[in-house]
């Protein structure tokens, strides 16, 4: 049985941003995507994914697409990670949307879209953190979260 997962690895500029990589597959669904972002951000939000418990006003979440020129606003989102509690026995879940970037010629029913949830525990998404952290510090190729399925 193949478990469910989330695979992240980065394509650094020599600028201090990078091009982070997403791979996930979840329930027979699959896609990639990625977005770019400055590399000493993505480690200061990699640390939210470490929280224990996690603050349900600062969920730990992680966003990238293109950027509004006039207003520093989102105007597509081509990756989100975001983690958030299920119920109150401390299991987790984590939200993973990717997209493909759509351009001004293009329909928006053309847009490719997956949208998964992956289960976990404290443990991993603060391992996923960790792992997440080093990527960002470039000491690391990927970052994996696997559900807590046995």
């Amino acid at each position: 049985m193949n478990r469910n997962r989330l695979r992240l690895s980065l394509q650094p500029d020599d600028d201090g941003t990078g091009e982070l990589c997403a791979e996930v597959s979840a329930n027979g669904f699959s896609g990639k995507g990625s977005a770019y972002f400055d590399l000493r951000h993505l480690a200061e939000l990699s640390e939210n994914f470490m929280a224990y418990p996690l603050c349900t006003e600062r969920l730990p979440i992680i966003v990238g697409g293109y950027w509004s020129k006039n207003k520093n606003e989102l105007e597509q989102t081509h990756l989100l990670i975001k983690a958030y509690p299920i119920g109150c026995t401390g299991e987790l879940g984590v939200r993973i949307e990717l997209a493909t970037p759509l351009y001004e010629s293009d329909r928006p029913e053309s847009q490719l879209v997956v949208k998964v949830e992956i289960k976990t525990d404290y443990n991993g998404l603060e391992s996923f953190g960790k792992q997440l952290s080093q990527l960002a510090k470039l000491r690391r190729e990927e970052a994996i979260l696997m559900d807590n399925q046995v």
